[in-house]
């Protein structure tokens, strides 16, 4: 039985302080400059994403039934064929699946009122609210995996480095993403747009947090 029980919560705005920071790479620019130049802009779309957006995440632990080198079994019959997932969670004992959505963003986007200005700061918010979320989700698995005194590895999304992008259906399948707005296409994309998933490995080896971490501060 998993320990991970699952939770869907709403992710509070005012904690997600690293979304400016996330923003501003975005837009390939300093702090300074966009305030010298855009200040107007930048307050009053950062206003309106705070009032238009809203941040959702979903996660649920599932045990591990049997592991190869190519595939991981989980209860309830959903097996993640992965070498990769293989390789870097073979010490889990628990996978989490989880996802994270910036709800009212395409919204915002499709607004004709906007101004190329407008409509480049929101996208920037998108981004920064979007990979923000994502890193305060995944705080609060390793919380929840602290809590219960075992360890989690970094998140893992498919699609990126070797992690098969076919994955979100088995994802999909564990958890149902659509309770908290995502949706997927028959080619993989998710809308909201600024919508991200991911496996989490869990176990009571501390190592489980290094495996595979080389790109650690971003995932």
């Amino acid at each position: 039985m998993a320990t991970i029980e699952e939770r869907i919560c709403d992710i509070p705005m005012d904690e997600l302080t690293t979304a400016v920071d996330f923003a501003l790479e975005s837009l390939q620019m300093d702090k300074e400059r966009v305030m010298k130049r855009y200040a107007d802009t930048y307050n009053e779309t950062l206003a309106r994403c705070h009032e238009d957006l809203k941040c959702q995440g979903i996660y649920k632990g599932f045990s591990v039934v049997s592991k190869s080198e190519d595939e991981i079994e989980l209860e309830g019959g959903v097996v993640l064929k992965s070498k990769k997932l293989a390789e870097v969670l073979h010490r889990a004992d628990e996978i989490v699946a989880y996802a994270v959505t910036v709800n009212g963003h395409d919204e915002l986007m499709a607004d004709p009122d906007l101004s190329m200005f407008e409509n480049m700061f929101c996208n920037a918010w998108g981004v920064g609210f979007s990979m923000s979320a994502h890193r305060w989700f995944k705080k609060a698995i390793q919380k929840a995996a602290r809590d219960a005194d075992l360890y989690a590895s970094r998140g893992w999304f498919p699609g990126e480095e070797g992690v098969e992008l076919n994955l979100q259906n088995e994802l999909f399948e564990l958890i149902d993403p659509s309770r908290i707005g995502i949706s997927l296409s028959d080619t993989g994309v998710m809308t909201p747009v600024m919508s991200v998933n991911g496996f989490i490995g869990i176990c009571a080896d501390p190592a489980i947090c290094n495996d595979g971490k080389d790109n650690a501060e971003q995932h």
